[in-house]
């Protein structure tokens, strides 16, 4: 366990299929179409999502971030990274199906590091609300491609 973590979720589950979910979750040039919270996204990699893979985000009064893709389940899963001084932020998107029914979103983002803790003081309510906003644009999207 780390002495300095601190993490945001957010979960939303929908009718779309895990498909057409994973279309949207795995495209994150389109997401300034879907999510309030992220006006600017560029793909730094050609071609589909895989590890490696990088995007510069841009979010309203935030520092804008190069995120690197260290895990991927195609279809299921994907965690990207961002280090910044005295932080490793930490990314999971992931689609689950729930016995329920539907298909669910599940989004974290873990800081990590001696910094965590003043950037939490700073910015974690913003920073709860924009990983809510992901998760509820996402699902929107994916109902969209749904219909």
């Amino acid at each position: 366990m780390y002495l300095w973590y601190m993490s945001y979720t957010s979960s939303a589950v929908c009718s779309a299929t895990a498909e057409q979910l994973w279309a949207v979750l795995s495209d994150p040039a389109s997401w300034p179409s879907w999510i309030e919270s992220m006006p600017s996204v560029e793909l730094l990699d050609e071609g589909p999502l895989r590890i490696g893979s990088r995007a510069r985000i841009h979010q309203p009064k935030m520092r804008t971030m190069i995120w690197t893709v260290t895990l991927l389940q195609t279809g299921r899963e994907f965690t990207w990274e961002c280090n910044t001084p005295g932080i490793r932020s930490i990314g999971g998107h992931r689609i689950t199906l729930p016995v329920t029914g539907g298909v669910r979103l599940d989004l974290t983002v873990d800081l990590v590091g001696p910094l965590a803790s003043a950037a939490h003081a700073f910015l974690g309510k913003r920073k709860q609300r924009y990983i809510d906003l992901e998760a509820a644009g996402m699902v929107a999207a994916a109902r969209i491609h749904s219909a």
